[in-house]
């Protein structure tokens, strides 16, 4: 709805709620993006972007778990 506030003003895209707490979550909505992108639905250089960011996600989501587990590793020689 448009307010004299945002008249003039590009509404912000609809935000996403995906899931990307693991690495499986990551692989999962890469493969989409792939599918989509290799189907035509999708520019292939948007593709590229967001399975650059996605492939990053994944790199901190597995550096994260590495961490907990050393950490636990850790905690249990004590």
């Amino acid at each position: 709805m448009k307010t004299p506030n945002t008249i003039g003003k590009a509404e912000a895209p609809p935000r996403l709620r995906l899931k990307l707490s693991t690495v499986g979550d990551v692989r999962a909505e890469l493969a989409r993006i792939y599918r989509e992108g290799k189907a035509g639905l999708r520019p292939i250089a948007d593709v590229s972007r967001l399975g650059n960011v996605l492939f990053i996600l994944h790199r901190i989501i597995e550096g994260s778990e590495l961490e907990k587990r050393i950490q636990i590793l850790e905690s249990g020689e004590s």
